[in-house]
C-alpha cells in the first residue's frame, strides 16, 4: 500500500505541475493589504485552534515569528511543496486527503504558538496536509493543514514547517489573509477551490476571496486569468451563483479583454463553453480579430470544439471573414468552389486550406487541391524515417501500408498465432516500438547502398497481438511511427497492439579486420547511430552486429566519431590496422566536416518550415489487420 501512495504521489506531482504552463504574478502591495485588513475583521470560528501567548512571550508580527523559526532551521524549499502523509492511507486525488478512523487532539506548544503534526505514530494521525504548498512573499511557506480539534476536522492556516530545539518539525498558525494562501495554492491544486468553498469548516471567506480573484495585477489583468482550468470552472460557477458582477466585455487593454485573452492561450473545451454559457454575446469579440481563433480551431482543435464556436457564432449573427469561410469549405469538406478562386488566394491560406483537408483525410479534396498546384516534391528528415515530412495524407497512409505489406511478405508481420509456430528460443521480447524495425531498415539500407559485407543487423518480427482487429497506429513529430496509446483500453494486449520479438544473436570474443573497422565506421557516418552502451553493438562470427535499433538512436548529422575510434580501436588487434584505419578515419571525419553544414542547412531550413507545410507530423492512420494479413504465412518458419 505504501509503494502505491508513494507512486500516486509522484504521478500527481508530475501531471499537475506540469499543466501549469503560467506562473502566478506576484500579488500588488495594494491588494495585499486591502486582503489584510478585510481579513483582520473576520475572527475564525471558536472551534479552529487558536494558539494563546504566553505571558513571558514578547508579542511580535507572524512575519517575524516565521523568519524566527526559518533561523532555528527550517527545511528546504522542495520539502514543504509536497503533501505531508502522516502514516494510515492517504489519497489526494480530488485534491482532499482522508484519514484513518483514529482521531487524536492536535498537539500544539502554546508559548510558542507552535503545530506539531503527529508524524511517528503510523496507526493515527492528528493532523495532516493534503495540500502542495505555495511560497508566500515575506511570510514564507504555507499551506492549509487538516486537523481534529474539539471533536471535528477542520482546516487551518500554518506556515512553515520548521525545526525546533529537537530538530522536531512543527508549524504556526498563520494569521494573515487565508484567502490569499487559497489563492497561492490554487496554482498546484486543482480541486482545492472547491474543496474549500463548500467545506463549512474553512476558514476561508467566499466574498473576501472572490474580491481577491476578481482585483487586477500590475498589468491591469484580473487575478482569476491565474487559476487553473479547474479551479477556473469552480470560480466561475461561484460567480454565477451568487450573481457577483464580472464584466468579461471589459477591455483591459486597447485590443483586448480577458475573453480574448483566454481564447489567445487555447482553452479547454470546458472552459470555453462554461464562458460563452456565462454570456454568449461574448463570441461577438471574435469578429474583426488581427488573429482568427475560429481559424486556428479549424486547424488544431477538435470537432466538438469547432462545433462549439460555429454554433454560437451563429445563434449571436457573427459574420466569417474570407479566411474563415475557406476553411470552413475545407472543414466540411466542400468541393463545390471555382478552382480560379482558389488559385488566386495567398500562398498562405492556400496551406492552411490543404493542410486541413489533409488532417481531416478528406481524398476527394486533397486530390484536386494536389491537381490545383498544391502536390509538392517529397523532404525526408534525416534519420530512417520512410514518411516525407510534407506528405500529403493519401500518399502517407499508402506508404505505410506498403512498409506493413512489405513486412508480411517478407514474413516479419505475423499474428500470435503464426509465431507461436516458430521456435521461440531463438527470438527475444524486445516493445512495441515499431520504430525499431525503421531503424533495423536504415542500417540495412547503408549496407546495401554502400555493399557493406561484415555489418549486420538481427531480424526483428511486428507480432499482432491477439483480439486486434484494426491496427492503429500513429506518426510522431520525428516522423517515427507508434502504435496509437487509447488510454481507455484496459487490456494490455489490445493497448500495446503489437509486439517486436528480435533475432537472438550470439556475440564472440574475437578481434576485428581492418576491412569490417573500416564498414564499421561507414555505417555509424551514414547513420549517426549513437547508442554504444551495453551489448548494443557487438561481434558476432560473420560480423559486427547493431542490436538496438531504436528510431532515437539514429543522427545522421552528427555522427559520434570520437565513439566510433574509440570502439575500433578497442577491437583492432593489429599495430599496422590502426595505423591504417587511423589514416582512414582522418580522411572521412574531414571530409564529413566539408559536409556537415549542408546537412545541418537541410535540417534548419525543415525545422524553420511553417507547421502547416509539414503536415505528415501527428497523423493517425487505422489499418483492418485483415487487409494487412492477405499473404497467409502457413509455413512461418525463419
Amino acid at each position: 500500500m505504501k509503494k502505491v501512495v508513494i507512486c500516486m504521489m509522484i504521478f500527481y506531482h508530475v501531471t499537475n505541475h506540469s499543466m501549469q504552463s503560467r506562473k502566478l504574478t506576484r500579488l500588488t502591495p495594494a491588494v495585499s493589504q486591502a486582503l489584510r485588513n478585510d481579513c483582520s475583521k473576520k475572527i475564525f470560528p471558536a472551534a479552529v485552534y487558536q494558539p494563546r501567548v504566553s505571558q513571558q512571550t514578547p508579542e511580535v508580527s507572524s512575519s517575524q515569528n516565521f523568519k524566527e523559526g526559518s533561523k532555528q532551521g527550517s527545511s528546504t524549499q522542495s520539502s514543504w511543496r509536497k503533501p505531508l502523509f502522516l502514516g494510515g492511507a492517504v489519497s489526494t486525488l480530488g485534491g482532499l486527503a482522508y484519514m484513518q478512523n483514529t482521531k487524536k487532539e492536535v498537539r500544539a506548544d502554546s508559548a510558542e504558538e507552535k503545530i506539531y503534526l503527529s508524524d511517528r505514530n503510523p496507526f493515527g494521525m492528528a493532523a495532516e496536509l493534503p495540500f502542495w504548498g505555495a511560497y508566500l512573499d515575506n511570510v514564507g511557506d504555507v499551506n492549509f493543514a487538516r486537523v481534529y480539534k474539539n471533536g471535528k476536522f477542520q482546516f487551518i492556516p500554518v506556515a512553515g514547517p520548521f525545526r525546533d530545539a529537537n530538530d522536531e518539525r512543527y508549524y504556526m498558525l498563520y494569521n494573515g489573509s487565508v484567502e490569499e494562501v487559497l489563492f497561492k495554492l490554487a496554482d498546484r491544486n486543482p480541486e482545492i477551490i472547491r474543496i474549500l468553498l463548500n467545506n463549512v469548516e474553512s476558514p476561508v471567506n467566499t466574498e473576501v476571496f472572490l474580491k481577491l480573484v476578481l482585483s487586477k495585477d500590475a498589468q491591469n489583468i484580473p487575478l482569476i486569468y491565474r487559476l487553473n482550468t479547474d479551479n477556473l470552472l469552480n470560480v466561475l460557477d461561484i460567480i454565477k451563483k451568487r450573481n457577483t458582477p464580472f464584466n468579461l466585455n471589459e477591455k483591459i487593454s486597447e485590443n483586448q479583454t480577458l475573453f480574448t485573452l483566454w481564447l489567445e492561450n487555447m482553452p479547454s473545451y470546458e472552459l470555453l463553453e462554461k464562458l460563452l454559457e456565462f454570456d454568449p454575446t461574448l463570441i461577438k469579440q471574435l469578429k474583426n480579430r488581427p488573429k482568427s481563433f475560429l481559424a486556428e480551431t479549424f486547424l488544431i482543435r477538435s470537432e466538438k470544439f469547432v462545433e462549439l464556436i460555429l454554433k454560437s457564432m451563429a445563434q449571436q449573427d457573427v459574420s466569417l471573414s474570407n479566411e474563415e469561410l475557406w476553411l470552413k469549405r475545407a472543414y466540411f469538406n466542400e468541393l463545390s468552389f471555382f478552382d480560379e478562386r482558389f488559385v488566386q488566394l495567398n500562398q498562405e491560406l492556400k496551406v492552411k486550406i490543404y493542410f486541413l483537408a489533409n488532417r481531416l483525410a478528406h481524398e476527394d479534396l486533397i486530390t484536386k487541391l494536389k491537381s490545383l498546384g498544391m502536390a509538392e516534391e517529397p523532404i525526408y528528415l534525416p534519420g530512417p524515417s520512410i514518411i516525407p515530412i510534407n506528405a500529403d495524407a493519401i500518399t502517407e497512409k499508402n506508404i505505410i501500408k506498403d512498409f506493413f505489406l512489405s513486412l508480411r511478405k517478407a514474413k516479419l508481420l505475423l499474428t500470435h498465432e503464426e509465431f507461436n509456430r516458430l521456435d521461440q528460443e531463438k527470438y527475444f521480447k524486445k516493445s512495441n516500438q515499431i520504430g525499431r524495425i525503421l531503424g533495423r531498415d536504415f542500417i540495412e539500407k547503408i549496407t546495401q547502398d554502400f555493399n557493406l559485407k561484415h555489418i549486420k543487423v538481427p531480424k526483428k518480427i511486428i507480432v499482432i497481438n491477439n483480439k486486434v482487429e484494426k491496427l492503429v497506429v500513429s506518426v510522431m513529430g520525428d516522423m517515427d511511427i507508434e502504435p496509437f496509446k487509447n488510454y481507455s483500453i484496459k487490456e494490455d494486449a489490445l493497448f500495446e497492439q503489437v509486439t517486436i520479438y528480435a533475432e537472438e544473436i550470439l556475440p564472440v570474443k574475437r578481434n576485428i579486420s581492418l576491412e569490417e573497422a573500416i564498414e564499421f565506421m561507414i555505417v555509424v557516418e551514414k547513420t549517426g547511430y549513437k547508442d554504444f552502451t551495453g551489448d548494443n553493438i557487438f561481434v558476432a562470427a560473420d560480423g559486427i552486429y547493431f542490436i538496438d535499433t531504436e528510431f532515437e538512436n539514429f543522427n545522421p548529422v552528427n555522427p559520434p566519431f570520437d565513439r566510433i575510434k574509440n570502439w575500433v580501436v578497442s577491437h583492432l588487434a593489429n599495430e599496422n590496422d590502426i595505423e591504417k584505419f587511423s589514416k582512414e578515419y582522418e580522411r572521412r571525419k574531414q571530409n564529413f566536416e566539408k559536409e556537415k553544414k549542408k546537412l545541418k542547412d537541410r535540417r534548419s531550413k525543415i525545422k524553420e518550415m511553417p507547421r502547416y507545410e509539414k503536415m505528415a507530423q501527428w497523423r493517425t492512420f487505422t489499418f483492418p489487420v485483415e487487409d494487412l494479413l492477405k499473404t497467409h504465412c502457413k509455413n512461418a518458419s525463419m
